[in-house]
């Protein structure tokens, strides 16, 4: 079987690779001999089409596997094929945030909560909170595989429950969030403990595997990773805040008509509320909480945001759509 497998994905026989990793996804990351490249090496050094790419994704191929030359498929696709920046952000060996990974758990748990819960309100928090929190990892000497930190994110969630709610998560009772004499939310730390953290755990130890997601993917996950070059020394810190504003924000429905537009629309609304002027103008704008030093510091180039990183973006969006177009094939397995 393993044979198999390295000759369909040597060959480029994607259709009956995807149809062999469908029925027995644990293959989806065995390297082959000689080399050490597993599928996503291969599709990665072919140039493989995104659907291709993001069904191998789908079944759990490890983007940070690297061959005997130490290559991750990253890096095969960057030398091979350069001008493939659609293959570079797919295959972007990165793990998943902690918002991510609570992002995924709540929409596919929506019967863990009921009409006007406290437990979901303080669930969207901490999703905010933890936009830039990642999970950590270590690598052993002989193995790629990642090892998670268990009590590290035990930590991070009672610490961010605390910053949120004044009170720690070994405390029993509940946190309360009164907007007003008739509205006063209340969220059980019993729940937190004994519902959300243990597949919270369960995620977190999988981070590495997991790929966006049609049904949890909002804006900012569009903004990972951040580019290479920037306009002037504020456009990173728009980008930034940006990434945190747009983490409720759901893509459009692939069906949708226009779904470009909406995203751009949603990305100009978005810059305009922040700096107070809209990047089509293309001027350079001063903010003041953007001032870091430098010649240009605090200074955003509205013109780099127009002409380049919003399409950006909404490239990425694309990019992941067409990731996705096989998702209904590989699910009927």
């Amino acid at each position: 079987m393993h044979d198999q497998l390295a000759k369909f994905a040597y060959n480029g026989q994607w259709m009956d690779l995807l149809d062999l990793l469908r029925r027995q996804p644990e293959l989806t990351n065995i390297a082959g001999k000689g080399k050490g490249y597993t599928p996503l090496h291969q599709a990665a050094w072919h140039g493989a089409d995104l659907s291709i790419i993001g069904a191998l994704l789908f079944v759990g191929a490890d983007r940070r596997l690297v061959t005997s030359e130490g290559k991750t498929p990253y890096d095969i696709a960057q030398a091979r094929h350069p001008d493939r920046e659609d293959l570079r952000y797919l295959l972007a060996p990165s793990t998943r945030t902690l918002s991510q990974l609570l992002r995924k758990l709540v929409a596919e748990n929506l019967d863990f909560f009921e009409d006007y819960d406290g437990n979901r309100l303080l669930c969207d928090r901490l999703i905010t909170s933890l936009g830039e929190t990642w999970t950590t990892s270590t690598l052993s000497e002989n193995s790629h595989a990642a090892s998670y930190d268990t009590p590290d994110l035990d930590a991070r969630m009672n610490a961010a429950f605390h910053a949120i709610t004044g009170v720690s998560l070994p405390s029993h009772g509940a946190a309360h969030f009164k907007l007003s004499e008739s509205f006063n939310f209340e969220a059980s730390l019993d729940f937190m403990r004994g519902t959300l953290l243990p597949p919270l755990r369960t995620l977190t130890a999988q981070a590495h595997l997991l790929p966006l997601e049609p049904h949890w993917t909002v804006l900012s996950d569009l903004f990972e990773p951040a580019p290479e070059q920037w306009g002037l020394r504020g456009d990173l810190f728009l980008w930034m805040e940006l990434r945190q504003a747009l983490c409720h924000c759901d893509l459009p429905e692939h069906t949708a008509s226009g779904w470009e537009e909406t995203i751009q629309t949603r990305l100009e609304a978005a810059i305009t509320t922040l700096i107070g002027t809209a990047p089509q103008t293309e001027r350079n704008i001063a903010v003041q909480r953007f001032e870091r030093g430098g010649m240009s510091e605090g200074m955003v180039c509205c013109s780099v945001w127009h002409r380049r990183l919003i399409p950006l973006l909404v490239e990425r969006a694309g990019w992941l759509r067409q990731s996705w177009s096989r998702l209904d094939w590989m699910r009927r397995a």
